[in-house]
C-alpha cells in the first residue's frame, strides 16, 4: 500500500493493534525455540553464528534432480517414487514429477544429520539414510540403478558434510513437531518478500485450541491476511476479542511468537495484486473492519450463501463480527479472489491449506505451506 493511502498511525489502526496486543499479552509461554539458542547455541559468537545461518554462504553445490524410492515408515506400504531435488544444501522431495505436493523439506543448513549407506559388493551405494540428529526419524532412499543411488549418496553426503548444522552440530529443528512436512522460510525473508494478501497459519500451544482444531478439521487454529504499509509488513486477523492488526515483527520483539507450536507462510501468486483497484479494495476493507468484534456461532456454520443486503445504519455496521478464516475469506472476495455467491462464513483454517486445494479466481494460486524459522 502507498504511503498516502497508510493505515499505519491511524485511529482504526490503534483499535485494532490495541486488539491484537491485549489477547498476546494474556499468556505468558516459553519459546522452546528461543529458549534452546539462548541456552545451547549463541554462546561464544553469536554474531557470526545467525550470519552464516541466515544468510547462506555461496559456495557451489552440484544440484541434483530426479526420481527416487522413498521408504514408507508403514511396513505394509515398502518403497514409493519420489521426485527428488537436492540444491543449495536443501533435500526435497514431491509426490510426483509436477512438484504441486511437497512431502518433505530437509534443511542441513538448519538441523545436522547422521548419515547412513548400505553398499554392494562393488563399494556401490544401493540405499542410503539421513536421520535428524537427536531423533529416530529416518529418510531412507534407493533407486533401481545402484549407480544412480551412489551419485545422489555422494552429493548428499558433500552437502551435509558441508553445512552449518553439521559444523555447527545444530539440534534446531527437532523442536518443532513433523518439521520435514514444510519447506522452511527464514523470519528475515518474511519480512523482505512477504507481500498483500499472503496469509499466515498458526498452530497454538494453547491446549484449549485442541478443540477448535478438532471441530475444524485442521492442524491449524488461527488464520490471518499479510498487508504492506508504510513500508513494513502487518497481521489483520480476527481474534476473540476482536479484529486487529499488528507488525509481524512484533511476533519476536514482544514474544508473540511464544504462544505458537508451528507457523506457515502460504505467498499468493496474483497478477493483479499491485493493481490501484486491489490495493484501494483491500485497504479499504481492513479500514473499515479494524475494531469489529469477533464471532463464531451455529448461524454461521449453517450459513451457506452469502446474503446481499442493503448497507446498515452506521451504528448497526459496528455488530458485524469475525471468525478468523472468514475474515481471510471475506478480504479475498474484496480483491476478486473468491465467488462471491458463497458465505465467507463457510470457510475454515483447512480451507487455505495445500491439502484442501483452493480455487482462486483471475489466475491467482497460493504456494504452498512454508515453515517459519524464527532466529530469535
Amino acid at each position: 500500500m502507498n504511503q498516502k493511502n497508510s493505515i499505519y498511525g491511524s485511529n482504526v489502526y490503534m483499535k485494532g493493534l490495541a486488539i491484537s496486543s491485549k489477547i498476546r499479552g494474556q499468556q505468558q509461554n516459553q519459546v522452546i525455540e528461543s529458549e534452546f539458542i539462548q541456552n545451547n547455541l549463541i554462546k561464544n559468537n553469536p554474531n557470526e553464528f545467525w550470519f552464516n545461518i541466515f544468510y547462506k554462504r555461496k559456495q557451489d553445490c552440484t544440484p541434483m534432480k530426479g526420481r527416487l524410492q522413498k521408504k514408507s515408515p508403514h511396513f505394509l506400504i515398502g518403497f514409493q517414487w519420489k521426485y527428488c531435488e537436492l540444491e543449495n544444501r536443501v533435500f526435497s522431495y514431491y509426490k510426483s514429477d509436477n512438484k504441486q505436493e511437497l512431502e518433505g523439506s530437509l534443511d542441513f543448513d538448519l538441523q545436522e544429520y547422521q548419515f547412513k549407506e548400505i553398499q554392494n559388493e562393488r563399494n556401490q551405494t544401493i540405499q542410503f539414510t539421513m536421520t535428524p540428529k537427536g531423533t529416530q526419524k529416518e529418510f531412507v532412499f534407493q533407486s533401481d540403478k545402484p549407480e544412480n543411488t551412489h551419485l545422489w549418496a555422494l552429493q548428499i553426503k558433500i552437502q551435509i558434510n558441508d553445512s552449518i548444522g553439521n559444523l555447527k552440530q545444530l539440534q534446531f529443528l527437532i523442536q518443532i513437531p513433523k518439521f520435514w512436512k514444510n519447506s522452511q522460510l527464514k523470519n528475515t525473508k518474511v519480512l523482505s518478500d512477504c507481500q498483500d494478501g499472503d496469509i499466515a497459519l498458526f498452530k497454538s500451544k494453547n491446549s484449549m485450541t485442541k478443540v477448535l482444531r478438532a471441530v475444524t478439521l485442521c492442524e491449524y487454529d488461527h488464520i490471518c491476511l499479510l498487508y504492506r504499509d508504510n513500508g513494513q509488513l502487518f497481521v489483520f486477523e480476527a481474534v476473540s476479542n476482536g479484529v486487529g492488526t499488528f507488525p509481524w515483527s512484533d511476533l519476536t520483539e514482544r514474544s508473540f511468537v511464544n504462544e505458537y507450536e508451528k507457523v506457515c507462510i502460504r505467498k499468493l501468486n496474483y497478477s493483479k495484486r499491485q493493481t490501484p483497484e486491489v490495493q484501494n479494495k483491500l485497504r479499504e476493507f481492513i479500514t473499515n473492519n479494524l475494531g469489529k468484534e469477533y464471532g463464531l456461532n451455529p448461524g454461521k456454520l449453517l450459513q451457506k450463501v452469502s446474503l446481499i443486503v442493503p448497507p446498515a445504519p452506521q451504528g448497526q455496521e459496528k455488530q458485524r463480527t469475525y471468525f478468523c478464516s472468514e475474515l481471510v475469506a471475506k478480504a479475498y472476495k474484496e480483491m476478486g479472489l473468491l465467488e462471491q455467491q458463497k458465505s465467507s462464513t463457510q470457510y475454515f483454517p483447512s480451507d487455505f491449506t495445500s491439502e484442501k486445494k483452493l480455487q482462486l479466481l483471475e489466475g491467482a494460486t497460493l504456494d504452498p505451506e512454508m515453515l517459519v524459522i524464527f532466529e530469535s
